[in-house]
């Protein structure tokens, strides 16, 4: 991924370039919104975290013409001020967030982890903070792994998708590739098991709709 920070304070952009590492495979930095601007229509950055107050003004109006031309670039703000006037403005933007100075490295990582997990499309984040990848196949929480059974991994493999619904039979079918026994309990099981071992909402049954992921 690529971030733009605009930021006046040198000795920040320093402090934070280290921890920006972390995730970005380019950063591009500068302390004024001009520059910022110049940069974002060469690079077209994933990520842009930016002070509301740089050298040349505020970013705010930037900002929104950057949004007009890219809906889907993140968009952190941050400002040594909770005024309403840049709330209320900072809202049409469509925000990742807005941040309040001082921002600790603890703060700024959990906005970094969910821009991270979402920006990753063999990604699927669950409530409670639970990820499936899609690619390996595995289930984590908070960085441990969810060890899971055969039946399980097929489950999320063919079911874990946003408002994707389907039915105990469904579920039968995909697992054993025949309804000729089909039995309810032995899939209800399933499925309690797989509660028990994360968490009881993981997955959720809609009236006249069937049964789907609790994907955020």
């Amino acid at each position: 991924m690529k971030l733009l920070f605009i930021e006046d304070n040198t000795k920040l952009i320093e402090q934070y370039r280290f921890f920006f590492e972390e995730y970005f495979s380019k950063i591009y930095d500068c302390v004024s919104i001009k520059e910022g601007f110049k940069i974002f229509k060469e690079v077209s950055p994933d990520v842009i975290i930016s002070d509301i107050e740089v050298t040349d003004g505020n970013s705010l109006d930037y900002l929104k013409s950057i949004r007009k031309i890219d809906k889907d670039v993140s968009i952190i703000i941050t400002s040594a001020y909770k005024k309403e006037e840049y709330l209320f403005k900072a809202i049409e933007l469509n925000l990742t967030k807005y941040l309040v100075k001082p921002i600790s490295y603890r703060t700024l990582k959990r906005e970094l982890d969910k821009i991270k997990f979402e920006c990753r499309k063999d990604l699927v984040v669950l409530k409670e903070s639970y990820i499936w990848n899609k690619t390996s196949k595995k289930l984590f929480f908070e960085d441990k792994e969810i060890k899971l059974t055969k039946n399980e991994i097929l489950i999320f493999e063919e079911f874990c998708k946003k408002d994707f619904y389907f039915s105990l039979e469904d579920i039968f079918y995909y697992i054993y590739d025949d309804l000729s026994g089909f039995s309810e309990n032995k899939v209800k099981m399933i499925i309690k098991r797989l509660r028990k071992k994360t968490y009881k909402d993981i997955v959720i049954n809609t009236y006249a709709l069937g049964y789907r992921f609790n994907i955020k």
